[in-house]
This record gives C-alpha cells, sequence and structure tokens, in this order.
C-alpha cells in the first residue's frame, strides 16, 4: 500500500508541475475544445432520492351500503401500503450505479450510466473531495448529491481532479 501512496503522491507532482496533461482517446461525444485526461471504470454510488410512482386503486361496488363499504376501506388500505412503499423507495439513501466507465475532462467529471444517461459534474462544482487510499475511494460533494467512486484506480483519478482544480 506504501508504494501505491508513493505513486499517487508521484502522479500528483507530475501532473501540477506539468504544463500538458495526458489526453485520452474516447468514443463519447464531447464537445469542441473539451478532451478526456483520465478514464476508468469504477464502483459508483450516489446519494440521493429516486423518481418513484405509485398508482391509485379504486373499487366499486354495487351491491350494497355494506359492500361499498367494505370496499372502500380495503381500497384504502391498498393504497396506503403502495404510497409507503413508494416513499420508502424514494426517499434519499445510497443507490448503487454499478461498474460504469468514469472519464475526467478538462472542464467535468462524466459518470456514464448503464442506460447511456451521463451524470456530469463541472469541476468547479466539486466543493470538496476525499480519498480513503485504503479502501481505494474518491468521496466528492457535488450539486446532485454525494457521489463515491471505489476502484484500485480512484486514487489515480483523484490525483488528475487535485491536479485540474489547482489550475
Amino acid at each position: 500500500m506504501q508504494d501505491d501512496r508513493e505513486a499517487v503522491d508521484l502522479l500528483r507532482r507530475e501532473l501540477l508541475d506539468n504544463d500538458e496533461l495526458p489526453v485520452i482517446e474516447t468514443d463519447v461525444p464531447l464537445p469542441p475544445g473539451e478532451v478526456v485526461h483520465a478514464a476508468i471504470e469504477a464502483h459508483c454510488w450516489w446519494y440521493g432520492e429516486a423518481n418513484t410512482t405509485w398508482h391509485r386503486y379504486t373499487f366499486w361496488s354495487v351491491t350494497g351500503p355494506v359492500m361499498l363499504g367494505l370496499t372502500a376501506a380495503m381500497s384504502a388500505l391498498g393504497n396506503h401500503r403502495r404510497r409507503r412503499s413508494a416513499e420508502i423507495l424514494a426517499a434519499p439513501q445510497w443507490r448503487h450505479l454499478g461498474y460504469l466507465p468514469v472519464l475526467l475532462t478538462n472542464h467535468r467529471l462524466l459518470v456514464i450510466t448503464l442506460d447511456d444517461e451521463q451524470l456530469s459534474v463541472l469541476l468547479p462544482e466539486v466543493t470538496a473531495h476525499a480519498v480513503d487510499r485504503e479502501a481505494a475511494r474518491l468521496n466528492l460533494t457535488t450539486p446532485l448529491g454525494p457521489l463515491t467512486l471505489q476502484d484500485p484506480w480512484v486514487p489515480y483519478l483523484a490525483a488528475g481532479l487535485l491536479a485540474l482544480s489547482a489550475r
């Protein structure tokens, strides 16, 4: 593990001292002037709310007032359970997004999700980051919510992020 620390420190010094950062070719379409400096795959977690929907069901009975009251009570009970389970699923919590490609460009950090959507965070919007080298984990505070990346290459990505932030 000491060798990893030394390698990350060496990479950080090299990136901070060098005017030219490495440029990596990628198939991801980027705006003109934006280049990729680091590309890894990492386990990604995001803390936030999920978009969920629940459907309200109503049962009607035409056999009489007793059956109407009974079906109304059962309908209300079923709707309460469905609404409660949807609220639990939608509550803010850590959500594992998967083992995903992560790109560090000269303007932003880009996470490409499984459904080919992109979580994009501009570098100035990353307000805090913490590297846990033992766990090879990077914790970021972003406007999208906290984001955690974990992979053996994440400390190198963090060094690149630090070098780009220092410019």
